[in-house]
């Protein structure tokens, strides 16, 4: 490799991503789908594929402040999982990329019901659980 020459750039993609909705808690990226989380609770979805943003409330009807703590995203840009914490405790969110509500992950079973394969050693949900 030539030691003058450069191996990548950065770029900026998008001023303001939090659109407002609290300060920026994480990401997470996956085959074009970044996946950000605020400190009001809404988790950002930008497509940078398909060209178009979603943002999912994961606070409706919990009282108080809450929080995004951590996010997930498959390799493929598709799930997501969202650790919520507020006042109650912490809770986990699954959505998918065609909804537009999240849905509690009450059990990792239920990972099965929505379509991942948590026996699979190859599986990065499963190695995220």
């Amino acid at each position: 490799m030539d030691q003058g020459r450069q191996v990548f750039t950065v770029d900026l993609l998008k001023r303001y991503a939090a659109k407002g909705l609290g300060v920026i808690t994480c990401m997470a990226a996956g085959n074009d789908v970044i996946v950000i989380g605020t400190s009001r609770g809404w988790v950002i979805r930008n497509d940078f594929g398909l060209r178009n943003s979603s943002d999912i409330d994961h606070t409706v009807g919990r009282p108080g402040d809450q929080s995004i703590h951590r996010v997930f995203v498959d390799p493929g840009g598709s799930h997501c999982i969202a650790t919520v914490v507020g006042h109650g405790g912490a809770e986990t969110f699954f959505t998918h990329a065609k909804w537009n509500k999240p849905r509690i992950f009450r059990k990792a079973t239920e990972c099965c019901r929505y379509g991942c394969n948590l026996t699979s050693t190859e599986s990065p949900i499963s190695n995220a659980l």
